[in-house]
């Protein structure tokens, strides 16, 4: 589980980070918005998808709990942010 959390996580956090902020945030209106929007959605939901199978695989069941909350709360934050645009 800790390898789809740091090792894959928190770099596509990154890459999605200058995403959001150098193309989906500034430019709304261009031609490459839903592209990039459509990449954005693509990436994080594999890793969401990735991190809510492996999550059961921890040796202590409540970070299974602390995962499943983290990825929800995650996904209604993209969710509002999306909707808010």
């Amino acid at each position: 589980m800790w390898k789809v959390w740091w090792l894959i996580g928190i770099p596509q956090s990154v890459v999605l980070a200058l995403l959001y902020v150098n193309v989906l945030q500034k430019t709304p209106h261009s031609v490459a918005y839903f592209p990039a929007l459509v990449l954005y959605i693509v990436v994080y939901f594999t890793w969401v998808r990735m991190a809510w199978l492996c999550a059961p695989n921890v040796k202590h069941g409540i970070w299974t709990a602390v995962s499943y909350v983290v990825i929800v709360l995650g996904v209604l934050n993209l969710a509002k942010t999306l909707l808010l645009v």
